[in-house]
């Protein structure tokens, strides 16, 4: 008796959870018959809640998220757990649905083994033999999915980004059509925009087209004034005359956009629209050549998509014709978008050994033929349907839509950019820590145009550019110094970093802008080291190409006197050092170009040193070779110069003027040459670096010669000491 009331008590259990799951299930049917996807969610969830296990429950989940919305990561939870849960109810579709989740997933050798097993599990039951076909295809299309991708190795040209929630939902939005000047995106969308809405017949809302302000990050719904009576849906724009292409009732039509919003519509010339089903086309930018996708009878009657072609002579169109033989395939060829110059076609297949769905192909023109069509392969592909691409007027990024894997449900649209490359970095404090909050700029060395960016908490900053650049980068920060780099785009490698290091500004600097002494340029790469004179400390730096450098002045207070030697080294110009010396008798930059001479002289091989530097002439007693202390203090410059530049090699040449002998002048001009050498050398480091020689009257640089009548001051210009730099 007691066993069998708890049995009773059990059974009853049993039955009332039974029937509280069956009832939330049918709920969850109902909405999801109406398209009330997130409450037929959210019931199946519930009804597992209840029962765990509840088969029927989970394939409404994976229903819902693999094939409404297209949520392959979601779809794939549910999979597995309806696939451990198939010995009690067995469900042979669970690994054909497994199989398409992983394809979708982009991961084509785990989905070929599942449909390898549902063709060998489940195929075999007479009752999924009507799937043979789709098996075999997908098979192949995951096979071509690994090719094409492998693409990417050779043609890694695409970067590629989600439009993010600013557009993208979980229901479908495709087709964009960007208008440029208005910095304003067109799209489509089949949402419910208002209660009474009706379903069609393929149980979803009309398509309807929608706006999105680039500028303002703002979307807008649908046009109030278009009736909604049948699928409305933006496809294009001409661009000799900004007709706006709408898709309606099967047909391309026309529009004009007036306040952000589309006017009436008006039907294309009857002769390009005598087709069943015409969904995409583009106009050449003349206006001359249409090219579209249409079908002429439908699927059932064995209609495929091609891509036609249509040319306007006159004011006549001529009958459409196929475009190409080898740009249109066995399966659907949709969404062709035709090049400013008119040389390349884009459009996406099912055919041409595609990845899945509808990949992206391009063909050029050449001398009157199209030529076979080329993947763009990853990351522009996916194994989903990869469709409606277009591009900015300068070629250089677009839009498309896909339904691949990490989306926010159904078709997405995505902004994609040509050869980009990203700039990445971060940017410090001078002790190594990021520095967040920088408003760091680049600037495009050859067209001045400048992005900006923030960095992040972390630091972190980045940009997206085209290759083959050169940019300055500048960081700026309330408190501190600018810091400044330069970056380029000229490499292979897709990632180039770029930090950026900004010192505190503790309220006193010094300031060196170094430049060229004849054009008077600022200079880049100068090796400039400070020396505090009081410390002993020597802190070296490298100017960047505005020729100058910041140094923070922590360790003073006002009216602090400072000394300070700064050396600058560059190649090809003759090095130098100074020594400033200031009292800090208030706050700010103190510019130490202003009060010095700190520009540099440009040298070369074969230049005179006393062309460069500021030297008078050396003078010797008559007959003498004896170095005098005011030629002493000439020659000191020279030793100053030799000690600044250690791989400086220099020839010191002696002349004479022609009065006496050739071979006295010689002789005596050989002795003040070796002198004057000998007294350099004995002040320099490796004295081998200077040698003298003596020329006597053999190197006039004027006419006065052996019997020539000459002034002194034209003999004088004969009577010289040259240092001829020899190596640099």
């Amino acid at each position: 008796m007691i066993l069998f009331l708890f049995i009773g008590i059990n059974g009853g259990s049993q039955l009332y959870a039974q029937k509280s799951v069956n009832s939330v299930l049918n709920d969850a049917k109902k909405k999801r018959s109406k398209l009330d996807y997130p409450q037929s969610i959210k019931l199946f969830k519930e009804a597992l809640t209840i029962e765990p296990e509840n088969s029927k429950a989970l394939d409404g989940l994976i229903e819902i998220y693999l094939y409404q919305y297209e949520l392959y990561d979601s779809a794939e939870v549910y999979i597995k757990k309806r696939i451990a849960n198939s010995e009690a109810e067995p469900n042979d579709l669970i690994y054909y649905d497994y199989a398409n989740c992983l394809r979708l997933q982009e991961r084509p050798l785990e989905a070929i083994e599942q449909y390898q097993y549902f063709k060998q599990n489940g195929l075999s039951k007479n009752k999924h033999a009507y799937l043979d076909e789709d098996v075999n295809f997908h098979l192949e299309t995951c096979r071509y999915a690994i090719k094409n991708k492998a693409i990417v190795n050779d043609n890694n040209t695409y970067s590629v980004e989600n439009m993010d929630f600013f557009i993208n939902s979980v229901d479908s939005e495709y087709t964009p059509v960007f208008i440029e000047e208005d910095s304003l995106l067109l799209y489509n969308a089949r949402y419910k925009d208002f209660e009474s809405e009706e379903i069609t017949e393929d149980n979803k809302y009309y398509e309807n087209i929608y706006y999105f302000d680039l500028v303002e990050s703002v979307a807008s719904s649908y046009n109030p004034g278009i009736k909604q009576d049948n699928h409305h849906a933006v496809i294009g724009r001409r661009r000799d005359n900004n007709d706006i292409l709408i898709f309606h009732k099967n047909k391309i039509w026309k529009s004009s956009i007036d306040q952000d919003r589309l006017n009436e519509i008006d039907p294309l010339p009857e002769v390009l629209g005598k087709f069943y089903f015409q969904p995409h086309g583009v106009y050449s930018a003349d206006g001359k050549t249409f090219i579209f996708s249409a079908m002429d009878r439908p699927k059932f009657e064995g209609g495929d998509l091609n891509i036609y072609v249509s040319y306007l002579t006159d004011s006549t169109w001529s009958a459409p014709k196929f475009l190409s033989p080898i740009i249109n395939s066995e399966k659907d060829d949709d969404s062709p978008f035709l090049s400013a110059d008119g040389k390349t076609l884009y459009f996406s297949s099912k055919g041409h050994n595609s990845s899945g769905g509808y990949d992206f192909y391009k063909s050029e023109f050449v001398r009157g033929e199209w030529t076979y069509p080329e993947n763009l392969g990853y990351p522009m592909n996916s194994a989903g349907d990869d469709i409606y691409l277009s591009f900015t007027e300068d070629g250089k990024k677009g839009f498309f839509s896909s339904n691949r894997s990490g989306g926010f449900g159904g078709m997405d649209i995505y902004t994609f950019a040509v050869d980009q490359k990203t700039i990445a970095g971060v940017t410090y404090d001078k002790k190594g820590n990021p520095l967040p909050d920088v408003i760091v700029s680049l600037i495009n060395i050859t067209s001045g145009e400048e992005l900006y960016e923030s960095s992040d908490e972390n630091g972190a900053f980045e940009f997206q550019v085209d290759a083959d650049q050169e940019f300055k980068l500048l960081g700026e920060k309330d408190d501190y110094f600018d810091g400044k780099n330069t970056v380029n785009t000229l490499q292979v490698d897709k990632l180039v970093t770029a930090d950026l290091t900004l010192e505190k500004d503790p309220g006193i600097s010094l300031l060196a802008l170094v430049t060229d002494k004849k054009t008077g340029e600022a200079l880049d790469s100068v090796k400039m080291s400070i020396t505090d004179n009081m410390t002993g400390v020597t802190e070296t730096y490298m100017t960047n190409e505005s020729g100058d450098y910041r140094r923070a002045v922590a360790d003073k207070k006002l009216n602090d006197r400072g000394s300070y030697n700064f050396s600058f080294e560059k190649e090809g110009y003759l090095s130098k050092t100074i020594t400033y010396n200031t009292v800090f008798d208030k706050e700010g930059v103190y510019n130490v170009h202003t009060d010095m001479d700190i520009s540099l002289e440009q040298i070369e091989v074969g230049v005179d040193l006393s062309e460069v530097i500021d030297i008078n002439p050396i003078y010797f007693d008559v007959n003498k070779s004896i170095i005098r202390p005011d030629a002493a203090l000439e020659l000191e410059k020279i030793v100053t110069v030799l000690n600044e530049n250690p791989e400086m090699v220099v020839e010191l040449g002696s002349h004479t003027d022609s009065r006496g002998t050739a071979t006295s002048n010689e002789s005596l001009s050989d002795r003040r040459a070796k002198a004057s050498a000998d007294y350099i050398k004995q002040r320099i480091t490796n004295p081998e670096r200077i040698s003298g020689k003596g020329y006597g009257e053999t190197r006039l640089v004027n006419r006065c010669a052996d019997g020539i009548k000459c002034s002194k001051e034209e003999h004088q210009e004969n009577r010289r000491t040259e240092f001829i730099i020899v190596r640099l």
